[in-house]
């Protein structure tokens, strides 16, 4: 019977030990699971971002090309209207030239013509630049009366 005592007395510090090394072992357990859950959860929402990174990478080269047509249609659609604005030019000059002949011929003094803007026109693209030059006034300046009284 001493046993069966030694084995009662000893039972509650022993269930007592017992249930910590497991409980112990259980919380080392569940956070090592934790750690993959986390680590899992982690390397799926890099992916999330990824994903998302690569779609609007996507969308912004779909942008850069569907622009980068829309600025090859425009030059060349300048390019046109640059054609067709030196052949105004050209006959414009051919005009005036015709209209001091005629002067010339009828013996009346070469009339005065308003400068034509310049041309090609300047490459400046700034704004300010442009509003500038739209508040000037067509003013006729003296050499190019001069020249037009010469021919």
């Amino acid at each position: 019977m001493d046993t069966l005592a030694l084995i009662n007395a000893l039972a509650a510090p022993a269930g007592a030990i017992g249930s910590g090394v497991v409980g112990w072992y259980s919380k080392v357990v569940y956070d090592r699971a934790q750690t993959r859950k986390d680590a899992l959860n982690a390397g799926q929402q890099a992916l999330t971002l990824l994903d998302q990174a690569s779609g609007r990478d996507r969308l912004f080269n779909e942008l850069l090309s569907s622009t980068m047509e829309r600025l090859k249609r425009l030059l060349h659609l300048r390019w046109q209207m640059d054609d067709l604005l030196a052949d105004v030019y050209a006959q414009a000059i051919s005009a005036r030239m015709l209209v001091h002949e005629l002067d010339a011929k009828a013996g009346r003094p070469p009339r005065v013509f308003v400068p034509l803007p310049a041309y090609p026109s300047s490459a400046s693209d700034e704004p300010a630049e442009q509003e500038k030059q739209k508040d000037t006034p067509l003013q006729p300046d003296a050499a190019t009366v001069a020249g037009d009284r010469l021919r």
